[in-house]
């Protein structure tokens, strides 16, 4: 599932953070968990909350104190105690309270479901739930919730989408047609004409959800109605519209890659903003690319790839022009996790693909030789080798790789290997002090290398992409601004990439929130509504605890990478965010005598911690944290980089 605000959103500046979850917006109390039963209500339908299948139908039977008795649909008969669900969360239990809420058929109402679950007769998780999934079995993959647009991924190709489509939604008012992700587009568009405001919509979804789509599509129709004002583009018989879309393969072939859940999963998150001349045309585009998964150069996970162009480049036909073997099978970065293809995907294809996106964006052919180079240096470095008897050296069998590499970097041998074997120091007084690598510092500095590489090279590309697209001569024209980023993550199991995206998650919650419900308080008090302000969440102490100086998880993740080999990881590194943090009612100890994996019900470890995030409860675990968290390159190695006589690096 993922969640599209609409562009009813004024954003006066491009923002930097992530989004949210329409069940936000109500009070958790009502969203979640009724106590409001009585014997009058026996035979009334009801759900009930359920670990597997989230909520299931059943039937009020009576209540004798807390105690509720329901029968489910299937025939089970539960004894629920309806005062456990409002004490403060724990996962020391293996499984959540059972919880109640009131059930009216949505059949009853529509036998399409709602098309705006504001007209639900009865508001909450599992009428919410029930709605969408009617709708979803149906096709109806679009239902709105108030400004926010719900989409579903169909993971099929539906025909509705075309150029009819396109004409249906445009100059149309919103909410005259049914919900879609062109109804948002056209709002914001419209919006735009009328307040002369800047308008965003945010894009935001777990990965498989579909956000990478769902961009793309209002993006094309963006262009579309563009087009029919502008006029092609003289030189390349391009629209500026048709060029932005035109962009997102090469972005997609260096920011993307296969995960668990997703073929083409994004793994930073883009700010596009769309560049608006006087007569509502577009002018230009800019541009900023955030939070790229560095580690997944270096590190990819069972079943997952790293970036596509890793495999791309080996289907290459100058491939020899990059010294690599062409097998992404024979390749450290590319052979870790056992997958190397992805089904429906062929390489060769996108490798086409990506190089005339390239062309499309103006970039030159000696400038894709070079991006091409410095990827083909990665997979070079990757291959690299130390001894363990003499950690100053190389292994003798990889001394080719290094040459090969140096030479797709454009910097000296001699020099490179130096540098990726030693620590230089500057002592108090500007001395400089120089140690041997360990072989484990030497493989460490090598990925350190490759990321740190790879992320100027994406910075690069989306530089000059935006060199091409952001030629409004205006210096600050009106935007419409689409948010593509991932929502919170909990995955099987939670590491360092899942806390990053999850905190930066958190802070764009507090956005959303903060918009959303300044606007619920400007309607109220328009209409002179009487209203409870505590019941809105706030989910600052949770921000504080993750990012605020000194002792939030992130700092303190960045002062034990000071320490050099002498930092904690693991389970040491646990127990002292147990130290900091453990009466923090966001956060909770974890180990086998305390909390439950609820997703295998097994126990969870001393290497794993718990935080109550605002779309529930996440537990991490605690490995390789310091490693990928050494993104710097030391000064030496950067000096080396630096005379490359290839004008990328």
């Amino acid at each position: 599932m993922q969640l599209v605000e609409s562009s009813r959103v004024h954003w006066p500046h491009t923002p930097t953070t992530p989004s949210a979850s329409p069940l936000s917006l109500v009070p958790a109390t009502n969203m979640d968990h009724s106590t409001n039963w009585t014997n009058s209500d026996a035979g009334g339908l009801c759900w009930v909350s359920d670990p597997t299948q989230a909520y299931i139908e059943a039937v009020f039977k009576g209540i004798s104190g807390n105690i509720a008795t329901i029968e489910t649909i299937q025939g089970q008969t539960m004894e629920i105690d309806i005062q456990a669900p409002l004490a403060s969360p724990s996962r020391k239990q293996k499984e959540p309270p059972r919880r109640l809420l009131q059930r009216v058929p949505v059949e009853s109402i529509s036998l399409n479901g709602v098309e705006d679950m504001d007209n639900l007769p009865s508001l909450h998780e599992a009428s919410i739930l029930s709605n969408v999934d009617l709708r979803f079995r149906m096709d109806k993959i679009y239902t709105n919730s108030g400004p926010i647009l719900i989409a579903m991924n169909p993971f099929k190709w539906l025909p509705i989408y075309g150029e009819e489509v396109i004409k249906s939604y445009h100059n149309r008012p919103y909410g005259s047609q049914a919900p879609h992700c062109f109804m948002e587009a056209e709002d914001a568009y419209q919006q735009l004409i009328k307040t002369q405001l800047n308008q965003a919509v945010v894009i935001c979804g777990e990965s498989g959800a579909g956000k990478t789509e769902t961009t793309k599509l209002m993006l094309q129709y963006l262009s579309v109605i563009s087009k029919r004002y502008e006029g092609g583009d003289a030189a390349s018989g391009m629209s500026m519209g048709e060029k932005i879309v035109e962009s997102n393969p090469l972005m997609e072939a260096f920011g993307n890659a296969k995960t668990l859940r997703n073929n083409n999963s994004s793994r930073f998150g883009k700010f596009t903003s769309l560049h608006y001349t006087q007569k509502h045309t577009i002018s230009g585009c800019h541009i900023t690319n955030l939070l790229l998964e560095k580690s997944r150069v270096v590190t990819t996970a069972e079943g997952e790839r790293n970036y596509h162009i890793f495999y791309q480049i080996q289907t290459a036909k100058n491939i020899a022009s990059f010294k690599i073997s062409g097998d992404p099978n024979t390749e450290t970065y590319t052979n870790q996790s056992g997958c190397t293809e992805v089904v429906d995907m062929d390489d060769a294809e996108e490798y086409d693909l990506t190089v005339a996106s390239m062309k499309a964006v103006d970039i030159s052919d000696a400038e894709i030789q070079a991006v091409m180079s410095i990827v083909a240096s990665i997979i070079n470095i990757g291959n690299l080798r130390f001894t363990s008897s003499d950690p100053t050296q190389l292994d003798g069998s990889t001394s080719g790789i290094l040459a090969n590499a140096c030479s797709l970097l454009g910097v000296p041998v001699a020099a490179m290997q130096q540098a990726l074997v030693t620590r230089v120091r500057e002592l108090p007084g500007g001395e400089k002090v120089t140690t041997n690598n360990s072989q484990a510092e030497s493989i460490s500095l090598r990925d350190a290398v490759s990321k740190s590489v790879y992320s100027k090279l994406f910075d690069w590309i989306v530089v000059r992409i935006n060199k091409t697209l952001d030629v409004d001569p205006a210096s600050n024209p009106q935007f419409i601004g689409i948010l593509d980023i991932f929502g919170f993550e909990d995955m099987k199991v939670n590491g360092f990439e899942q806390l990053f995206i999850n905190t930066t998650n958190e802070m764009l919650q507090k956005v959303f929130n903060d918009i959303i419900f300044k606007k619920e308080e400007e309607e109220y008090t328009r209409e002179q509504i009487e209203w409870d302000k505590t019941v809105f969440p706030d989910n600052d102490p949770c921000i504080h605890m993750l990012t605020k100086r000194p002792i939030g998880l992130l700092p303190y993740l960045d002062s034990e990478c000071q320490r050099g080999m002498a930092a904690s990881e693991g389970e040491a590194l646990v127990r002292k965010f147990n130290q900091s943090h453990g009466n923090h009612k966001f956060y909770e100890v974890c180990g086998p005598a305390s909390v439950w994996r609820r997703k295998d019900g097994k126990r969870t470890q001393n290497e794993d911690f718990l935080v109550h995030h605002f779309a529930g409860p996440i537990i991490y675990t605690v490995s390789d944290f310091i490693d990928k968290n050494r993104d710097a390159l030391y000064g030496h190695v950067h000096d080396v980089l630096s005379e490359s006589t290839n004008p990328l690096v």
